[in-house]
């Protein structure tokens, strides 16, 4: 983590808009379970609880929705996405296959490199608070 936070430290300060500030805020509810699947993010609600206008909200849905975690529905809004007995099929199975590579590489190499290992115990105590 110490390294993490060097390159943090040194790192050049880069301008952010307001679009990108609320697509990361929106994001991190939608991952925190702030919205049900099915739900939409209604603009005038979604303006009003972060003090934003229309085409701010509108274009930081729009980035949710090409990084998968919002549907964009014509004439009715952004929505969280609901996933099916497909959808879960298809993430099984991409799972299955990037936990084999990940068990097939730690044997080729003997061991879990202590970076891969430092940010794996970063993102399970996320997942814990």
């Amino acid at each position: 983590m110490k390294q993490v936070q060097d390159l943090d430290a040194n790192a050049e300060s880069v301008p952010v808009s307001a679009v990108d500030i609320l697509a990361q805020n929106l994001r991190r509810r939608i991952l925190s379970g702030d919205f049900q699947p099915g739900e939409f993010l209604r603009d005038a609600r979604m303006c009003e609880e972060h003090s934003t206008s229309r085409h701010t909200f509108r274009a930081a849905a729009q980035l949710l929705v090409t990084q998968g975690l919002l549907r964009q529905i014509p004439n009715r809004g952004f929505m969280l996405p609901e996933f099916g007995p497909d959808d879960i099929v298809d993430i099984t199975r991409v799972r299955g296959a990037i936990e084999g590579e990940a068990i097939r590489l730690i044997v080729l190499t003997g061991g879990i490199p202590p970076l891969a290992l430092e940010a794996v115990e970063v993102m399970h105590a996320s997942t814990l608070s």
